[in-house]
């Protein structure tokens, strides 16, 4: 069997890459064998807000925005296609300061679509919201999305458009010859040829022999999350405050998140991991210290060194492709990344200048190293 593209990774970005190439005609084969704890896409809270990142997306805030402008659009295709719903929202994300943060606050107030509210305001709005806050930023277009039903949505999808999903096949290694890619070595030892293949596999996509990235090239992150039943208490919108931010889905739970631990790859939840988001969450919300938690979780994000994620075709390997490195912001940028690396294999012609995300930047990279 042979294929037009092989995605290397089944998470939400491997699979929107998947969705988008077989939308313009190409056959797909999804490989999404690999470990089955850790990953990044099951484990995400799902805040879609671009503006309030935008010190942790830096020079990438204009993927984020355009992403998020797509987000709508691009959600309601795939319940329309599934007839499954995802839960995405526009609810607004609540931001609070203590008075002597208000300064830094009001710098953050000149980006486009952000309010200040007053401490009234505030507490008009957030009716549990702890004592002390003297203000919030309001962003009223971040919306949520619950990233499980996605992956599922996303799954049900590639395959009513004729994705093969393996999951239980990863990569083992990446072939090529002088002309470039020829296909993937799978780990049950069966070669499957294809002309293009992307390595979208996460933290782990510097381990695949051939793939474009050396290890150093990506640093698995540790994210801690719990789950809570919020009882009586509501939260019209999302709440990110200092060490914690808190989510509400469409059943009322809250969800409560996260760490960032440079750990390796260990993936395990550890009691110093909630102690630091609970004291965030008391922080924001007292009333939380009696909620019962209905689940605790964690995942590795795949970081970068210089927090940017890996776009676009690999220097000299003609039908190589990386999308990796997308941190805490993968179920964001699922969408603008689909479209990008469908361009650059498509057409070769992606509508953002993809120089500081290219493969190559990497630290030690070599792309035939294996």
């Amino acid at each position: 069997m042979s294929t037009d593209a092989v995605i290397i990774g089944g998470g939400v970005i491997g699979l929107s890459i998947a969705r988008e190439l077989a939308g313009r005609g190409l056959s797909v084969v999804v490989l999404d064998g690999g470990p089955a704890s850790g990953r990044a896409s099951p484990a995400a809270a799902g805040m879609l807000a671009p503006r309030m990142e935008a010190t942790i997306l830096g020079s990438q805030v204009n993927l984020g925005v355009a992403s998020a402008a797509a987000y709508g659009s691009w959600i309601a295709a795939i319940e329309e296609e599934t007839g499954d719903g995802l839960d995405y929202r526009t609810i607004g994300l609540v931001s609070p300061f203590r008075a002597h943060e208000a300064a830094q606050a009001a710098a953050a107030r000149d980006l486009e679509k952000v309010e200040l509210l007053t401490e009234a305001e505030v507490y008009e709005r957030i009716r549990d919201l702890g004592p002390g806050y003297a203000g919030a930023l309001w962003y009223p277009d971040d919306h949520v999305i619950d990233p499980r039903l996605l992956l599922d949505g996303l799954r049900r999808c590639v395959t009513l458009r004729g994705v093969a999903v393996e999951a239980d096949e990863a990569a083992r290694a990446v072939r090529y010859g002088k002309d470039g890619v020829e296909g993937v070595e799978r780990t049950s030892g069966r070669f499957l040829p294809a002309a293009v293949v992307v390595n979208a596999a996460g933290t782990w996509a510097g381990r695949i022999p051939g793939g474009g990235l050396d290890e150093s090239a990506l640093v698995p992150v540790r994210g801690q999350m719990l789950r809570l039943d919020p009882g009586h208490h509501v939260l019209p919108h999302g709440v990110h405050g200092t060490g914690c931010y808190v989510l509400p889905r469409r059943g009322g739970e809250w969800v409560a998140g996260a760490t960032v631990e440079r750990v390796g790859f260990e993936c395990e939840v550890t009691a110093g991991g909630l102690a630091e988001i609970l004291e965030g969450l008391f922080a924001l919300f007292p009333a939380a210290r009696k909620m019962p938690v209905r689940e605790t979780w964690a995942g590795l994000r795949p970081g970068t060194p210089d927090g940017l994620p890996y776009l676009g075709p690999v220097k000299d390997i003609p039908g190589l492709f990386v999308a990796a490195g997308h941190f805490r912001n993968g179920i964001l940028l699922a969408p603008i990344t689909a479209e990008i690396v469908a361009d650059c294999v498509t057409t070769g012609e992606p509508r953002f200048d993809l120089t500081p995300f290219a493969p190559q930047r990497a630290a030690g990279y070599n792309a035939r190293q294996h």
